[in-house]
Parts: structure tokens; C-alpha cells; sequence
């Protein structure tokens, strides 16, 4: 079993919380290529390094913080995972927050694990409707459409074809040659199971 840290921008976390993103794809020559099944991917997404001042949070670096918060209110306790929760932030918090990119937050901080169950390296183009809709598309209207859409910021785009959907998508992140949806280039299709915890209060296999 191998833990690897794995990057979500902000619109995918909803899909992966409420389990209708269960597959995702990355080029066949990027890290994610060695998983296998029972390997554990700890989320990174944007944060904000918080410290507890008395009843209050204060920003602080990174390296010293105590507290990350995410931009839901979630507030993840370093060393103390049971503390962890949503919180209200309307008490101006959410205001002073300094913002983190992703790649910067720490194992600690992350609040979501996925649990590897397949993982294969196939051409881009190989995707199904079945999988193009387990990468997190949405119905639309809800239950009775027809159609489909990403998560925000993309909602404003529909498609008729879970596939069309999912290359447009790829190609807003993936614009270098050899790398683009009519490229077809080879990648690692993961099929996972996500856990909202973090990955260190996990049992082990």
C-alpha cells in the first residue's frame, strides 16, 4: 500500500464528498501511473493556515498553523482530527483568511481520502459515457434532464454527450501538445472509493 497526495480544484469537491466523482484521470507519465489497488490518495485542495487565539482564529504561516481552513468552512485540526468540523464563518474569519494553494497544504490538513480500487493506462479517447459521468458530471435539470454539466465554475456549459462533456473539461487543463483531448495520449484511469477523513485516522489494510 502507497499514500500519494493527489490535487482536486475547488468545483470537484462537492462531486467527491457526495460520491458522484468515483474515477479520475491524469497522464500515464505522472505519479498517479504507479497506484494499485489498496494505495491511498489524500486530498489537497486550497486552504487557509489558521492558529487558535483564545475563542478566535488568527492567520499564521503554514509551517506553524494548528487549524486549516477551507473555503466551505471546514475547519481541519492538526492533531486533533476529532475537533474537526464545519464551521460558521460569519464571525469575519473567513475575511482574514490567507489563502494556500493546494499544492502547499500538508498531510494533516487534508479532510478527504480516496481508496485506490483499479487502476489501468489507456488511451485519453478510451473513455465511456459511464466513465465520462463517474468523472463527476451532473444531470441537468436534476433527475429528469437530459443533459449534462461540470461543477462551477463550467455549470454555465451543457452537453448532450457525457464524452463531449468530459473533453472540453480536459482540455481547459491540458492545453500542451501531445497532451490534448484530440492528442489521445495515454493515462491512468483510477477508479476509487472516497473516505471524508483524514488519512491518517485511517486503519490500515
Amino acid at each position: 500500500m502507497t499514500d500519494r497526495p493527489i490535487l482536486f480544484p475547488a468545483p470537484m469537491l462537492p462531486a467527491l464528498r457526495d460520491g458522484r466523482k468515483t474515477q479520475v484521470r491524469r497522464m500515464a507519465d505522472s505519479a498517479l501511473a504507479g497506484c494499485a489497488r489498496g494505495d491511498r490518495l489524500w486530498v489537497q485542495e486550497a486552504f487557509a493556515p489558521m492558529a487558535e487565539d483564545g475563542d478566535d482564529m488568527r492567520p499564521v504561516d503554514r509551517n506553524v498553523a494548528t487549524v486549516a481552513m477551507m473555503k466551505d468552512g471546514w475547519h481541519q485540526q492538526r492533531g486533533a482530527p476529532e475537533r474537526s468540523g464545519p464551521h460558521d464563518l460569519s464571525d469575519g474569519r473567513f475575511h482574514r483568511a490567507r489563502w494556500a494553494p493546494a499544492l502547499k497544504m500538508p498531510r494533516w490538513a487534508s479532510r478527504l481520502t480516496l481508496i485506490v480500487e483499479e487502476a489501468r493506462i489507456l488511451p485519453l479517447q478510451a473513455i465511456g459515457r459511464a466513465d465520462a459521468i463517474a468523472e463527476g458530471l451532473d444531470r441537468w435539470p436534476p433527475r429528469i434532464g437530459g443533459l449534462w454539466r461540470w461543477p462551477s465554475p463550467h455549470h454555465r456549459r451543457l452537453w448532450l454527450s457525457p464524452v463531449a462533456a468530459f473533453g472540453w473539461l480536459w482540455d481547459t487543463t491540458h492545453g500542451t501538445p501531445g497532451e490534448r483531448w484530440a492528442d489521445d495520449p495515454l493515462v491512468v484511469a483510477i477508479t476509487f472509493s472516497a473516505v471524508a477523513d483524514n488519512i491518517d485516522t485511517l486503519a490500515p489494510d
